[in-house]
């Protein structure tokens, strides 16, 4: 009999667990003075818990996903969704933007062409100075 409440324990524990998965909307406050606004749940990647922050789609950005350590938390403010949509909204976070090098190449390729056209239409100044008949 014992054994059947110990086994009822372990049930009941591991459904409080997964009952207290976090799976709020917040306005999320880091160090740094960086808030951010969005629906807020639990991940674990390599053994560590963070927080994944799905901000919502806003006038001037995409909807995106940002994922934070604990470490860097200064405060979670819950709140419905409506209030964190307007957050999100005036906030103006941005997702990261990816740096893209063939896009880099092309545009210092098109820099290099544009400088080198520019140099060859004017025409060259001579130098008065270095223009001395060195034949004495």
């Amino acid at each position: 009999m014992v054994r059947i409440c110990h086994e009822i324990t372990i049930q009941s524990i591991i459904i409080m667990q997964e009952q207290q998965t976090f799976d709020q909307w917040c306005l999320v406050e880091m160090m740094g003075r960086q808030r951010i606004a969005g629906k807020v749940t639990e991940r674990v990647i390599a053994g560590c818990g963070f927080l994944q922050v799905d901000v919502p789609e806003t006038k001037t950005n995409p909807a995106f996903t940002r994922l934070i350590h604990p470490n860097s938390l200064y405060a979670l403010n819950q709140m419905d969704e409506a209030t964190a949509r307007a957050y999100a909204e005036n906030l103006h976070v941005k997702p990261i933007d990816t740096w893209d090098v063939s896009e880099f190449l092309k545009k210092a390729e098109q820099r290099r062409l544009e400088l080198q056209a520019s140099s060859a239409s004017e025409p060259e100044e001579e130098d008065e100075e270095n223009d001395h008949d060195y034949h004495n």
